[in-house]
């Protein structure tokens, strides 16, 4: 993929980050208490989430230790969350409510892992590159 292109889909998800905060926020400023709790729960998630990413940038931890770290954080975010905002009736989903979110979770951190893998072999390439 070149370089115009990734910088496309970059802005694409950034652009959805940035719609949907913007979006919860003004409905947050709409909508009745039950609903002010869903969005209170989804920018909570969104937060914690986003912020234990720091995990990833420790040189002491092997990278299955962070994913543990992160996986256990966030589900346990999901769970309070998910519970605190209704987002599905709890007793009766967990169950599928955990499977959807493991397999969200996967998906996501595979694509960011392989967009880092690839972006860490091209400066490698370049530094073999200036180096011979």
């Amino acid at each position: 993929m070149n370089k115009s292109a990734k910088e496309i889909i970059n802005g694409i998800f950034i652009g959805m980050g940035t719609a949907s905060t913007v979006f919860l926020i003004m409905k947050f400023f709409f909508l009745d208490f039950a609903g002010q709790r869903e969005i209170k729960s989804v920018l909570l998630m969104g937060i914690i989430v986003g912020a234990t990413t720091i995990i990833y940038t420790s040189e002491r931890l092997n990278l299955f230790i962070q994913v543990l770290i992160h996986l256990s954080i966030s589900y346990v975010t999901f769970l309070f969350a998910s519970s605190y905002g209704a987002w599905f009736p709890f007793k009766e989903g967990i169950v599928s409510g955990t499977l959807i979110f493991i397999l969200i979770f996967i998906v996501l951190w595979t694509f960011f892992y392989l967009r880092e893998k690839k972006e860490l072999e091209e400066v490698n390439l370049k530094l073999r590159e200036r180096n011979k």
